[in-house]
Parts: structure tokens; sequence; C-alpha cells
């Protein structure tokens, strides 16, 4: 027997009968830098450990010590250098046979990982002439790739043809992270074919991220790969173990092509896609509040499905034929629904079965992968028997649609029915709902964007995301030149001296935000800067917040004069995810007059402006990906430049009469023309 001992500090046990407590040893830990393995068991000859100690009962547990091989401390592979593997623990494919009695038990202190940069890196490599009955994990299984430049994989544990390893244990985590537009993450894969159980009380869990920002990945996230099982897999999650964990799988499981297999998901969730192969006589229960959510597969005709307290979320749009489907009166079965598809019939999720049962109570939802055009109606349960406790059911549905339920016992089916809510009944303003055909027209263009808008679970995460999606059509940049324009005249009228006791001076009430200050005095060169700050909210168009600084400058001549101005402004959509933004830069040249008749001042002005304007548009929202086993963020920009003029007149009056000493009442009025004209653009960018 062989143990790399880690016994917790304080420990009086001397499980290796070397006369020191284990508590006094400290933690063993096998570490290389490089390709080589950090641990390895195998070579020509036949090699056999036998177990350690007994075990606490008659069957294997947390804590046991009847294992050929204890890891109590720590084992680390580290490639480390650009493009060498990394290994942690080797056992076996060295020619000579190597049989590890009672099993490998890796203890709630002990860990095995391995790390590499462009390359492979495997934490176990268990390989030909490995005979073992039992990989029992109470810690850490851990392989980490960063990096990958090619099809590079990280795998927690692999097993290799020609090695027999029929039970897998997990207690702790086992986990398999990859970086890489090509890369792949495994957490544990059989290819010898000889593992027909799993138990699940820990975490299994794969995690593939993009080289970059805004790319994507082609490669697989799988955290049971059996399929070289041809006899069938019994699959078992449940509580229990000895680290209190929440149960979970997240990643492909793939079970046995052609034998029966059997899934019992008694607590926690697997989320990823799960194939189920062909074998007659498998079963699939979700029970105790566990959840499954993803494409579920099985191509035979002999299955039996059971949710008595659950939920399964089936992202697969195929049909399920099996003996019996049962939901319970705190079950849950989520369809997937494509329209588009109905045509060809391969349209929603469908389980075809001799008999189901469902309970009063029971609730249904659905998750689209496609936009239906009109109301549609598809079965989603097909039995030749069909008992049911209610003839409707709760319907759990996406934000954008309505659905409801019916039940037609004499038919043996359930039907949804989806209908697309109207702009109203979503809560659109008028610019919004005036742009809802055509982008719900184009969802199919782009899979991400698709799967945000028509999952969206909720009014705020619809709106959220959809308002990324509209064109700039609030009138922002007509709003923020003619504020551009009333500074400038403003200015320009102050310059020709009216500012004593005018209205330049004391302002107007719409433009009590913007300010300028004037250099020079009455007569001759002047100079001003000016800024100006808009706040819309939302009503019948988008909100936004604009915010501008201007120089304007000019030669006047006793009350009579031209003006020449620059000006630049940005404008912000707030609340919103996106880094969406409009740049508007203003060259204007203009003349105008201030003459006073007595005590009546009059104003006039007419001006002239060049356009340029750019806009960058995003969208950013959380989208799941593929079978819904990861969430990440989907993010499009769409960019987009053009020009314009505008053509601007001013006129005004006002006269201030005194009351007092200190006050005095001045009525004015002004007359405002603007023409703004912008040019037509297209933008570029904006796709996966």
């Amino acid at each position: 027997s062989f143990t790399a001992s880690g016994t917790g500090s304080g420990s009086t046990a001397d499980l290796d009968l070397d006369g020191i407590p284990d508590g006094s040893e400290g933690t063993g830990s096998v570490v290389t830098y490089g390709s080589a393995p950090a641990f390895v068991i195998g070579g020509a000859s036949p090699i056999t450990i036998g177990q350690f100690g007994s075990c606490n009962g008659l069957t294997y547990g947390a804590g046991d010590n009847c294992f050929g091989l204890i890891v109590e401390g720590y084992v680390a592979g580290d490639g480390i250098y650009d493009g060498v593997s990394g290994t942690g623990l080797q056992i076996g494919g060295a020619g000579g046979a190597v049989s590890i009695l009672g099993g490998i038990r890796i203890s709630n202190t002990g860990s095995i990982t391995s790390s590499s940069y462009q390359a492979n890196s495997t934490s176990m490599l268990l390989g030909a002439g490995l005979s073992t009955p039992l990989i029992q994990n109470e810690g850490t299984v851990s392989a980490t790739l960063a990096a990958a430049a090619g099809a590079n994989s990280a795998n927690a544990v692999l097993i290799q043809p020609g090695a027999s390893v029929p039970s897998l244990v997990n207690y702790g985590y086992i986990s398999a992270n990859s970086t890489g537009n090509y890369a792949s993450a495994y957490a544990v894969v059989d290819n010898s074919g000889t593992m027909s159980n799993v138990t699940n009380a820990g975490v299994i869990s794969t995690s593939l991220s993009a080289s970059a920002a805004g790319q994507s990945t082609t490669g697989a996230t799988v955290a049971l790969n059996l399929s070289h099982n041809s006899s069938g897999v019994t699959l078992t999650q449940t509580t229990g173990g000895p680290n209190g964990l929440t149960p979970s799988i997240v990643g492909d499981v793939l079970l046995s092509p052609t034998g029966p297999n059997n899934v019992q998901l008694l607590a926690g969730s697997i989320t990823g896609a799960l194939g189920l192969g062909s074998g007659a006589g498998s079963q699939l229960n979700i029970d105790n509040g566990a959840s499954y959510v993803g494409a579920l597969t099985y191509s035979g005709g002999g299955i039996a499905v059971s949710i008595p307290n659950g939920t399964l979320q089936d992202n697969s749009p195929t049909t399920i034929k099996g003996t019996s489907l049962t939901i319970g009166a705190h079950g849950k079965v989520i369809f997937a629904i494509d329209p588009k598809l109905s045509a060809g019939g391969a349209a929603n999720t469908q389980f075809n079965v001799d008999t189901a049962t469902i309970a009063s109570g029971a609730t249904f939802g659905a998750t689209y992968l496609s936009a239906p055009s009109t109301t549609q109606t598809f079965t989603v349960i097909k039995a030749s028997s069909l008992t049911s406790g209610a003839t409707n059911f709760s319907v759990s549905s996406p934000f954008l649609f309505s659905t409801t339920a019916q039940t037609n016992l004499a038919a043996g089916t359930v039907n949804l029915t989806i209908a697309p809510k109207s702009t109203a009944q979503l809560g659109l303003n008028k610019a919004e709902a005036a742009a809802f055909p055509a982008i719900y027209a184009s969802l199919g263009q782009d899979p991400g964007i698709a799967n945000t808008l028509l999952n969206a679970t909720s009014s705020s995460a619809f709106n959220s995301a959809y308002r990324l999606m509209l064109p700039d059509s609030a009138g922002d940049v007509f709003q923020v030149v003619t504020s551009m324009s009333k500074a400038v005249a403003r200015a320009s009228v102050g310059a020709a001296g009216f500012d004593g006791s005018g209205s330049v001076a004391r302002g107007t009430t719409d433009d009590s935000d913007n300010e300028e200050d004037n250099i020079g005095s009455q007569g001759g060169l002047w100079a001003s800067e000016y800024v100006i700050g808009i706040n819309q909210n939302r009503a019948d168009n988008e909100a936004y917040r604009a915010v501008g600084l201007g120089l304007v400058g000019g030669l006047d001549f006793d009350g009579y004069g031209a003006d020449v101005s620059f000006a630049s402004a940005n404008v912000v959509k707030p609340h919103d995810p996106g880094d969406s933004l409009v740049s508007i830069s203003r060259l204007e040249g203009g003349l105008y007059a201030a003459p006073q008749f007595g005590i009546i001042h009059t104003e006039a002005r007419v001006a002239a402006a060049y356009l340029k304007i750019s806009e960058r548009r995003e969208f950013a929202a959380s989208v799941t990906s593929g079978d819904l086993s990861t969430v990440s963020t989907v993010a499009r920009t769409a960019n987009a430049s053009w020009t314009g003029y505008d053509l601007n007149a001013r006129l005004g009056a006002s006269a201030p009469f005194d009351v007092t000493q200190h006050f005095f009442v001045m009525p004015q009025a002004h007359i405002d023309v603007f023409d703004v004209h912008e040019a037509a653009y297209s933008e570029g960018g904006g796709g996966p």
C-alpha cells in the first residue's frame, strides 16, 4: 500500500505505523515542472499494491482506508513552458500491469492538479494495464489549460484503453478549465469502456473561455464521457458527502450509446447535454427538488422518465420515445420550441410514450430557439394512455410570449399554444414599437441576440436588451445642435453690448443649464466659451444625456457683427449596459445685429453650420450558449459616421421696466427657426 500523507495538524493517529503521530508529519507534496508526471506508478514489470487499511463498514465510504493508494497531500504537474504538457499522477501505460487493490482515494486534504500553457494538461492519467475497482475523490482533482494554441485539452481524469476502472465516487471537486478558441475541457473521460457506476455528491465541472473578449469557442465542455461503455451506466447524484456540498455537474454527460443507462438525479443539478444512448430499459429520474438543464437526447424507444419533484428542461427540439412519462405534483418540464422548423416536423421537444401520468400541480414551461411569427400550437406530450390530474396547467414562459397548456385525454396529448405579445403588452413606447417588427424579423440572423431577447424572463430583462437594438431616433442630434446654436446666439448678442440689462445676462428658463464666459468688451474682437447639458427621460422615445463644450468668437461693429464657433458634444444612453455613444462636432458662421430703440432691445441673427456625426452602438447582455451549460456575455458593436448641416435664425425683443431701485420687470419674446439636415448613413459591424 502507499499513502501520500497529509493528516491534519494535531492528530495523534499513526496510520502509517512509523512511530510518529501523523499530525506531526506535515503535508506531503510531489511537484514537477515540465512534461514529466509528478507521480508515476508503473513499469515494465507487473506491480501489485495491496490495501492500506480496513473499511469503516461493509462498503466503501468517506474516510475509509481500505484503498491501495491514498493521496492526503499535494500532487502537481506544471508544464510551465509554452507548448509543454503538464501531468499530475500517471498510473500504468508503461508496459507492465499495475493492480491497485481497494482502489484510489484522494482524501479531503489531498489534491491532484495539473497546469499547462499551449499544451495538454492532465491531472490523473490512468493508462493501459491498470486495474483498480474504484476512484474515490474527497478532495480536489483539477486540470487547467491556458492560452491553447490549437485543439489542446484539459483533462482532470483520463482513463486510457486497456485500463480497468469500474467505479467513480466523488465527494469533492473534479474540474477541467481551458482557455483558447479551439481548446476543450474534460472532467472525466473513460476511453477503456469499463466504467459503469458513477456516484456524485460533490462538484464535477468544466469551463471554457475564449482567448480574448468578443471571440468565440469551438471546443467541447464534457463533464463525463463514458460513451465507450457498451453495457450501460448508472449515474447517481445525491447528497451525503463529508464536505456538505450541494452536488452539481456542469458540462456534457455522455453515457453508454447502446446499453441501458440509469440516471438518478436525487439532489442538486446537472447542466449540459445528456446523451442517454439508445438502450432499452434506460431510466431518468429527477426527485427531491433536483434539476436538469440541457439538450436531452435518446434515440431508442424504451426509456422511462419520471419527475416526481424536480425540473427537467430539455433544450433539444427532438422527440423522446419511451415506455412511460410520470410528472408529479411538484414536477416541472420545460420544452424547447423552435417555430421556424415547424414545417419540417422537428419543431419542439416531444415525449412520445406508451403511458403518461401527470399529477395535479405539475407545471410546464417553454424555451424558444427561434421567433414565432403567429400564434402556433405544439404537441409536447403524446401518449397511448394519458392520465391527467387537470385539464389546464400552469406554464412559465419568456416575457416576449403568452403561452398556455391544454390537455386532451381522448387524444392522449398535451399541447402548448404560444402567441407573441403585442407592443402594447410589452410596454414599448412609440419609437420602440415602430422598430419592433424589423428587429423581431431579423432575430434569426444572430443566435446570441435571439436567445437573449426570446428567452428574457422579465420585462426589465427584455427591455434592457431590446433598447440596445434601437437605432438613434430620439432627436438627440437635433436637440444638441439647437442648444449649441442658442448658446452662440446669446454670446453674440452679449458681445454687441446687450448684456447690461437684457436677456443675455439673465437667460431664459429653457436654457438655464447652459453657461458662457465672455472675453472682451463692447465692439471689436470678442471670444466666449459655452457649455450645454441635456437630460431627456424615456417617454415616447429613448432616454439620453448630452454634454458639450464650445468656443465662439467674432468681430463687433457697435451692435452689428459676424461670429464663428466650434463645438463638440457626446451623447450617451443612461442605464444601458452597452457602451453606446454619439459624438457631434459643429462648425458655424453667422451674422448678428442688436439695435436698441428706446427701452426696446432687439436682436437678430442668421447662421449656417457644418455637422460631423459619428455613432457607436453596442449590444451587451448575458446569454446562455449551446445547451445552456454556460452563461457568457454577448457583445456586438456597430459603427457609423455621417455629415450634415443646419440653418438657423433668431429674432427677439425685450423691454425692461423698473419697479423699484433694485427690482425690475423685463418681458421678452423670441422666435427661433432651425433647419437641420442629416445625410443617410449605413452601419458597419454588429455581427457575431
